[in-house]
């Protein structure tokens, strides 16, 4: 698997941005709350970020009426599934992995801002070949 320099640089940029987030605001707020500044900073560099994207769900071709939200996409190429909790849970990396499958958007970051723990990172690619996600 090779990841595309600018893929690389813009999760760096995304990493740097949770830094500058979680070092203003510490953790223990909500999750919007993250989501919120986060867009804010990534827009500060030149970034596109969009929040809570509608995923629609397909079934034999007829969209279901039922519809997924992502907290962002950055670039409409990144996936970021953002938590505040105290732990990250396997139900954290299989609805960030649901919506990389349901999007076909390769690449996701399940982002944890932490009340003791700081900010912690998982980066994901999707195979869309196995349809398998994997940590990177």
């Amino acid at each position: 698997m090779v990841i595309d320099k600018e893929i690389k640089e813009t999760m760096h940029v995304i990493v740097g941005s949770c830094y500058d987030v979680y070092k203003e605001l510490h953790g223990g707020l909500l999750e919007k709350a993250y989501e919120d500044c986060l867009c804010y900073e990534l827009r500060l560099r030149k970034h596109d970020p969009q929040q809570q994207v509608d995923v629609p769900l397909w079934y034999k071709g007829v969209k279901i009426g039922k519809s997924y939200k992502l907290d962002l996409l950055v670039d409409n190429k990144i996936i970021l599934e953002l938590k505040a909790v105290e732990e990250l849970a396997p139900e954290h990396r299989m609805q960030l992995f649901n919506y990389m499958r349901l999007t076909k958007i390769v690449y996701g970051m399940l982002i944890n801002f932490s009340k003791d723990h700081g900010v912690r990172f998982e980066r994901y690619y999707l195979d869309v070949d196995t349809n398998n996600c994997m940590i990177f």
